[in-house]
């Protein structure tokens, strides 16, 4: 039998693999001190993926607000959020 921090940890991977970014920030949230350690390493990938999705099925007009941004992707503040989209 898995112990629940395996199921965790394979649950994070499954939602990061699979680019379920709601997902995988959700877990994020209820994730030990060291989990969100390990997720960490996740974050740039799941944040472009995640970002790439959601203006994917945005109109082309429509604006994200950057507090939005911040909220869905955990980033610390709008300033980080900014810095991330600009760089792609």
């Amino acid at each position: 039998r898995k112990s629940a921090e395996l199921r965790f940890a394979l649950e994070a991977f499954e939602a990061a693999y699979q680019g379920r970014y709601t997902k995988f920030f959700k877990l994020l949230n209820k994730a030990t001190y060291l989990q969100a350690c390990l997720m960490h390493s996740a974050f740039p990938l799941v944040r472009k993926e995640g970002l790439k999705r959601v203006l994917k099925s945005m109109l082309q007009k429509e604006r994200i607000p950057l507090a939005d941004i911040v909220r869905w992707f955990a980033f610390n503040d709008e300033d980080d959020a900014a810095a991330f989209v600009t760089q792609w």
